[in-house]
């Protein structure tokens, strides 16, 4: 119970009772919500480390390219980055 009344006080409310709250939410819910979130920041961190080695050898390629054709001018790699989003 002291559980319980620690997270119901964390989310504002004074409930002592193990029911969902009035806008639908549940603890599981929001445990499901939680989990969800950090799978997907663990598999967009995986995802910037080949990103990163990927910038690593476009970079200087864009640089000799802008060197070429002027800055903003021709073929340019986008950074792997922000192709991820």
């Amino acid at each position: 119970e002291e559980l319980l009344a620690a997270y119901n006080g964390a989310k504002g409310g004074n409930k002592t009772t193990a029911e969902p709250e009035k806008e639908g939410q549940s603890f599981m819910g929001d445990l499901g919500r939680q989990v969800g979130l950090t799978a997907r920041a663990g598999i967009s961190g995986l995802a910037s480390l080949p990103a990163m080695a990927a910038d690593a050898v476009t970079g200087p390629i864009n640089a000799g390219l802008d060197k070429v054709a002027g800055k903003g001018n021709g073929f340019r790699f986008q950074p792997a980055a922000q192709a991820l989003g």
